[in-house]
């Protein structure tokens, strides 16, 4: 049997296994290089940590502030009413909804049908035509009449005329005038109902009394409602009150146009109100007044019913650590502060007791360290950038000076 004869591998496929050969030996040569097989000018240490962060600093200071009382409180709304509409009829427009924002004088609530009030306008305007007409006819027989009136005074002045006659034409007279200021009565009474039809029609389209936001729906299209149908319920947006019961023994200490600390803690958030009112009627029971004091709702961040603390100020003076207001930042975790240890960031869980100016009143809690102190470097600027306690800092040269004792500030009561 005659063997067939071995076949040649082509140009291309001895280029291609040339080529893979030297990618390989270009991959492995640097592993080869290494004696524990890891490439050249990589480290097989440990990964190097975040850089010193670049932070500015603030002191911490002791200060002799007033206490402050505690009291707990809620948020109210200035204003709430129950919009109802003015005219009978049906409703074919209902154009709110719950939560729904509202500007006082600009968004419609509700409007009612409008044939029935423009049938009324129209016969009013007709009516006020008419009488129109019945003045113009009544001063053409007043006019009339003055003639008549004038002939006969000249007749009996010249002896011709009979006094009769006379005394008949002053009394046709009068009696033109009488008619002529009913007309004229008659055409104001008209315009009046012209006036009151155009007032009906205007309002068969409800609108908000004031800014506010919808709480409640109390009308639906295609109703038929009555004159002083409730059709929904709004409260006022903007100013809040907050409504504090105050204890008769520090009830001297509030004064109205006051400004006093407010904290809502759910979220976060902490604000001055002015005391707008000091109700004298208190509760006999707990021996406390109601105390409102108005502040701004946030955006509509400040809701009705939500918890609120007021920091009351008392006359009695304490120490209290106080830190710049820029120093404290908040997490999911609660409230800290970073200070400068020697170089090294060290993290504190602290409590606002209340601000005082540009100053948080603060209490450290317990910490694996030592205690925060005044004269602390707490860090201002920069804290954003801390990973970990320790993490080694950069100061700023021509930090702000040290902070001045704040007058009038305050103490939480423990």
């Amino acid at each position: 049997m005659q063997t067939p004869p071995r076949r040649q591998p082509s140009t291309v496929t001895v280029r291609t296994l040339l080529a893979t050969a030297l990618t390989l030996g270009c991959c492995l040569q640097p592993l080869l290089a290494q004696p524990d097989g890891k490439p050249e000018g990589k480290s097989g240490g440990k990964p190097a940590g975040p850089p010193p962060a670049l932070v500015r600093v603030a002191p911490v200071t002791m200060q002799t502030l007033q206490k402050r009382w505690d009291l707990i409180g809620q948020l109210k709304e200035v204003n709430r009413v129950i919009v109802s509409t003015e005219q009978p009829g049906r409703l074919v427009a209902v154009k709110i909804d719950v939560g729904q924002p509202v500007v006082g004088g600009q968004t419609v609530l509700v409007r009612v049908e409008d044939t029935y009030a423009k049938l009324e306008l129209a016969e009013a305007k007709a009516a006020t035509v008419e009488a129109e007409a019945t003045v113009k006819e009544a001063e053409a027989l007043l006019a009339n009449a003055q003639r008549e009136r004038k002939y006969q005074q000249d007749l009996r002045g010249s002896g011709a005329g009979q006094r009769k006659e006379l005394d008949d034409a002053i009394t046709t007279e009068a009696a033109a005038v009488a008619r002529l200021e009913a007309a004229k009565a008659h055409v104001l009474v008209t315009q009046a109902r012209v006036d009151r039809a155009n007032t009906s029609l205007k309002n068969l389209t409800v609108v908000a009394p004031f800014d506010g936001v919808v709480v409640r729906k109390l009308a639906e299209r295609g109703q038929w409602s009555q004159q002083g149908t409730p059709v929904t319920e709004i409260i006022s947006r903007g100013t809040i009150d907050a409504v504090i019961d105050v204890p008769e023994r520090l009830i001297g200490f509030v004064q109205a146009g006051q400004e006093i600390e407010l904290i809502v803690e759910p979220l976060k958030i902490e604000t001055t109100g002015k005391v707008v009112a000091i109700i004298p009627q208190g509760s006999q029971a707990a021996r406390t007044f109601p105390v409102k004091i108005r502040t701004e709702d946030q955006n509509g961040r400040l809701m009705p019913g939500m918890s609120v603390l007021a920091k009351l100020p008392t006359n009695q003076k304490a120490p209290a650590l106080t830190v710049p207001r820029d120093a404290v930042l908040r997490s999911a975790n609660g409230i800290h502060i970073w200070t400068n240890n020697n170089g090294k960031a060290m993290r504190y869980e602290v409590d606002i007791l209340f601000g005082a100016g540009d100053r948080y009143a603060v209490r450290a809690r317990p910490a694996a360290g030592p205690p925060l102190k005044a004269g602390d470097s707490v860090i201002i600027e920069g804290a954003e950038r801390l990973r970990f306690p320790g993490q080694s800092l950069i100061v700023q040269n021509g930090g702000p000076p040290k902070d001045k004792p704040v007058e009038g500030g305050s103490v939480s009561q423990p």
